[in-house]
């Protein structure tokens, strides 16, 4: 089975979110990335919840194998660390 890797804030989870979750999910078991409050806040507002409340929220989505903290907006050292086979990001989903 192949690993697939997926970053969110995972503040407010809405239905593109769960859509690519669902298409992540085709190629392997997804880990989700939830940024930490440290990593939002460099490119938008601090989140409405704690980082234990959208880990709890990520954790319960049916197409999430496994939650980690992501520290850094940039996921590269924690991907050298997980060693995904594939990292999906929402808008590489986008159909036109």
């Amino acid at each position: 089975m192949k690993n697939v890797y997926v970053a969110m804030s995972a503040d407010f989870i809405h239905s593109a979110h769960l859509g690519v979750l669902e298409k992540a999910k085709e190629l392997g078991d997804v880990t989700v990335g939830v940024l930490s409050e440290k990593a939002i806040v460099t490119y938008k507002r601090l989140p409405l919840l704690s980082v234990e409340e959208r880990v709890k929220i990520a954790s319960n989505l049916k197409d999430v194998s496994h939650v980690v903290i992501q520290e850094d907006v940039n996921p590269t050292e924690l991907l050298r660390e997980l060693k995904p086979d594939y990292v999906v990001h929402g808008h590489d989903w986008v159909q036109g």
